[in-house]
């Protein structure tokens, strides 16, 4: 009796998941396997952006930023905001792979969701959240809209800005990333900080991902 439960048990939880990822479908994923991906993102003057196969996630290309202190990546999507439920229930994914380790309290990456069109000139930051740069490799972070959230407004642009800093720099590595509309209960690595109150907790079942992740079996 106890298998026949697990099987129905794992059989719900991919069916929720396809029917998730139907839901996100609308929006597009961006691996960086095509090159047209490339041109959704504008960058600071004393930064480049490029796809390359130096470091992937998925496929065999990824968004490599080269960047100096301060610089910023931005993403636009004003024909297509992100409000009501999509607002309520979405957020961000995606997989960062850092080169170096950058120790500093300050050294973290600060992701914005912004709406530039209600005042004109003068954006409003709906939502924001940092990612500490104090690791090397592969991290996969995901975050929801009303986690971070600020103020209340719809989300037209999205923005990454780096560290300032006087250390040396070095290219970041960016890959799927897509802002989903609706994102699940999960843990996530330890470089994104819970944000806020009663959103995670490590008694619900649903988000002992990162724990789990860390057990080594005999």
């Amino acid at each position: 009796m106890g298998s026949r439960l697990m099987i129905r048990l794992w059989l719900s939880v991919a069916l929720n998941l396809l029917f998730i990822e139907a839901i996100q479908a609308a929006r597009t994923v961006y691996t960086f396997e095509d090159a047209a991906h490339l041109s959704a993102f504008t960058r600071s003057p004393t930064s480049t952006l490029e796809r390359t196969t130096t470091r992937y996630k998925d496929g065999t290309n990824s968004l490599k930023w080269t960047w100096t202190s301060g610089d910023e990546i931005t993403h636009s999507f004003t024909s297509d905001i992100i409000e009501r439920s999509e607002l309520r229930g979405g957020g961000i994914k995606l997989w960062l792979y850092n080169t170096h380790k950058r120790t500093g309290v300050d050294e973290t990456l600060t992701v914005s969701f912004l709406d530039t069109l209600t005042t004109s000139g003068s954006p409003t930051t709906v939502s924001q959240f940092k990612i500490s740069l104090n690791f090397k490799g592969w991290r996969g972070i995901w975050v929801s809209y009303k986690e971070s959230k600020l103020v209340s407004g719809d989300i037209d642009t999205m923005k990454i800005t780096a560290p300032t800093t006087n250390e040396t720099t070095h290219p970041l590595f960016i890959d799927l990333l897509r802002l989903v509309s609706k994102l699940s209960k999960q843990t996530r690595d330890e470089i994104v900080p819970t944000i806020g109150q009663g959103i995670y907790t490590p008694n619900n079942f649903w988000q002992q991902t990162y724990r789990w992740s860390l057990v080594r079996f005999l």
